[in-house]
């Protein structure tokens, strides 16, 4: 009998300890669904914050609409050009990159960068003076090869002194080629 008393006496406090766990494991169990709840309203907030931030810079993207990162190979016109900075002017990303034959260009559009090799489908014509005259006529921009578009997109940066003094040498290189003066000439 005394057997009996002592299992039943031990039995009691199983579950005394039994009960006081149980206690301990819903409190435990309240705080987890607590803090995930709590969790849940944080990410939430920084999902909205992020998608209403406009205070962080976003790569660029190349003609195919990849993100450019420092260090990437692209190619523009045949050119292999390798990016080693980028940059925000306007409002809008330019790319800084090094081509294979050394030249630094510091203010690249990204949109007229790709990551293939894409060479010229046609051979640009042979100059004249018909040409020259038409190109001397145009916007500093289309001379530098950046078609109709706004101003700013091309490899001399923005238009002002600057791009119209890079158009005047360029048309006046195009016009001593035609003319047949050479470097040496001079």
């Amino acid at each position: 009998m005394e057997d009996l008393k002592s299992g039943i006496e031990h039995l009691r406090q199983a579950k005394a300890h039994m009960s006081k766990a149980n206690g301990i494991m819903s409190n435990h169990i309240s705080k987890l669904k607590e803090l995930e709840e709590e969790n849940a309203g944080l990410r939430a907030k920084l999902e909205a914050f992020i998608q209403s931030d406009d205070s962080y810079m976003r790569l660029p993207l190349d003609a195919d609409g990849e993100p450019i990162h420092i260090g990437d190979v692209l190619y523009s016109r045949g050119n292999e050009c390798r990016v080693v900075s980028i940059t925000v002017k306007a409002d809008e990303a330019c790319v800084g990159a090094h081509t294979d034959d050394g030249v630094f260009l510091p203010s690249v559009n990204p949109k007229y960068l790709s990551r293939e090799n894409l060479e010229p489908l046609e051979p640009e014509p042979d100059d004249s003076w018909e040409k020259l005259e038409e190109d001397a006529m145009g916007r500093a921009c289309e001379l530098a090869g950046s078609g109709n578009l706004r101003c700013g997109d091309c490899e001399w940066g923005k238009e002002g002194i600057g791009c119209q003094a890079m158009a005047r040498l360029e048309i006046l290189k195009r016009a001593k080629k035609l003319a047949g003066i050479e470097e040496a000439q001079r």
